[in-house]
C-alpha cells in the first residue's frame, strides 16, 4: 500500500508539473498598461487610411488607465490597386486593392521585434459611381481591419520578444 501511495505521489507529481501549458500572451497586460505611440507612414497622399489603421490599432492596443512610455509602433504602408475581371472588349469589372505593411515595435532601448504583413480583397465595378466608391471604401476598410488585427497580435506576443521591454 506504501508503495501504491508513492507511486501515485509521483504521478500527479509529474503529471501537475509536467503541463506544457504556456500562455502566449503572458506579459501582454504588463505591455498594455502603458501607452504605444502609434505612427503609420505613407508614399501616397491617403489620410484616410492613415487614419483608419491608427484608430483600429488604438482600439485593440490602448487602454483606458495607460501610463505615458516610450513605446512606439511604426507602420510603413503602401497600397497597390490592380484590375481582375476583363470583358471581351477589355474592360475591368473587378478590381482588388493590396496593402503591404512594414512593422517595428520600439520601446526605450531600441527595436523590439519587427515584421511584414500583407492583406488584399477585391470589389465589383459597376455603372454606379457612388456604388463604385462604396465597394472600394468597404474593401479598403475590411483589408485594414484584417490587417491591425494581425498587426496587434504579432505585436503582443510576447514569445517573439528577443529581450525585456522597458517602456
Amino acid at each position: 500500500m506504501k508503495l501504491f501511495n508513492r507511486l501515485i505521489f509521483i504521478f500527479l507529481f509529474v503529471f501537475l508539473n509536467g503541463c506544457g501549458f504556456q500562455p502566449l500572451y503572458l506579459d501582454m497586460k504588463k505591455v498594455l498598461n502603458y501607452k504605444i505611440n502609434i505612427i503609420v507612414k505613407t508614399k501616397e497622399p491617403a489620410p484616410s487610411d492613415i487614419q483608419i489603421m491608427k484608430n483600429l490599432l488604438s482600439e485593440r492596443l490602448h487602454t483606458p488607465n495607460a501610463k505615458p512610455s516610450e513605446l512606439r509602433l511604426i507602420l510603413a504602408m503602401t497600397k497597390s490597386k490592380f484590375g481582375l475581371g476583363l470583358q471581351k472588349d477589355l474592360t475591368t469589372t473587378k478590381y482588388g486593392v493590396r496593402y503591404n505593411i512594414d512593422f517595428a515595435f520600439y520601446d526605450a532601448k531600441g527595436l523590439v521585434s519587427k515584421g511584414t504583413v500583407e492583406k488584399q480583397s477585391s470589389f465589383d465595378f459597376g455603372e454606379s459611381a457612388y456604388a463604385n466608391l462604396v465597394a472600394e471604401e468597404t474593401a479598403n476598410k475590411n483589408v485594414l481591419k484584417l490587417l491591425a488585427n494581425e498587426i496587434a497580435t504579432l505585436t503582443l506576443t510576447l514569445r517573439s520578444f528577443s529581450r525585456k521591454i522597458y517602456p
